[in-house]
């Protein structure tokens, strides 16, 4: 059975879209939490190709956290609107998974760090 029902996506999805309804807004959206992954873990900022050399006192300024802070925030609206179905969510978690594999980042780093860091951004932000 899916996490999510579709009236609770519509639900979320509704509650999300004043918050991330243009594209700065998804942008600012995506940074935040980038912000406190990068708080957390510093080192995680040279895992990312467009951010090779910065640090967590440079990293906000950059027009690389723009990029992925609207990839990131992409991705979430993408998974979120899958939650509701069990075929679409496992293929959109899988497609996401492979993607961070490419990018040599282990599952221990992808999970340990961004389940917690993400509920502390938004329980911080909103």
């Amino acid at each position: 059975m899916a996490p999510l029902t579709k009236d609770e996506v519509d639900v979320l999805l509704a509650e999300l879209n004043p918050l991330v309804s243009t594209s700065e807004q998804k942008i600012e959206f995506g940074k935040a939490i980038y912000m406190a992954l990068f708080t957390a873990y510093p080192e995680y900022i040279g895992l990312f190709s467009k951010m090779q050399g910065l640090t967590k006192d440079n990293v906000e300024a950059s027009e690389g956290i723009k990029y992925y802070g609207r990839t990131l925030t992409d991705s979430i609206l993408e998974i979120l609107q899958g939650a509701s179905d069990d075929g679409e969510l496992d293929a959109l978690l899988e497609k996401n998974g492979k993607e961070h594999v490419t990018r040599n980042v282990t599952k221990q780093q992808f999970l340990v760090s961004i389940h917690p860091v993400f509920i502390h951004a938004c329980m911080d932000r909103y």
